[in-house]
């Protein structure tokens, strides 16, 4: 509703996405002009492959790309939103782009089904991640 209203005033104004799991829909309807999203962070390639199709109006090339993992993937991470920044930083640290998973107090500590599952929806959308030894060292700090 939002996106519609600020379509129909008179000059342009911008729309810009920020939640990962939305990007299908606004770009589906055509209501996203750019984005503030972290979800470049930690998957930038389906991120950027699945905008451009829709771009060149592939609508089954960005629907596939969607369903292939990219959705499972954001709603793991956006959901409960309570979980939504530790997650966040399990999923760009196991893209081996921060050195550790591990937030400032009083955020808790990354659970190990938090990076098992992040690990396997990473993978399934073809993003690679970070070696097992790597992740092992990290893994016995966590909550169990």
């Amino acid at each position: 509703m939002i996106a519609r209203a600020l379509r129909s005033i008179s000059h342009h104004v911008g729309v810009f996405e920020a939640p990962g799991f939305d990007f299908h829909f606004s770009l589906a309807h055509d209501i996203i002009d750019g984005s503030v999203s972290g979800s470049f962070n930690y998957a930038l390639e389906p991120m950027a492959k699945h905008m451009d199709a829709w771009k060149k109006h592939d609508v089954v090339e960005a629907t596939r790309i969607w369903h292939s993992g990219l959705e499972y993937l954001h709603e793991f991470l956006y959901v409960p939103i309570n979980r939504l920044h530790v997650r966040y930083k399990v999923a760009a640290w196991l893209r081996g782009f921060i050195p550790n998973p591990f937030m400032r107090p009083p955020l808790s500590r990354p659970r190990q089904s938090e990076v098992n599952t992040l690990k396997d929806r990473l993978i399934k959308c073809g993003i690679s991640v970070i070696p097992d030894k790597d992740i092992k060292y990290v893994t016995s700090q966590l909550i169990p």
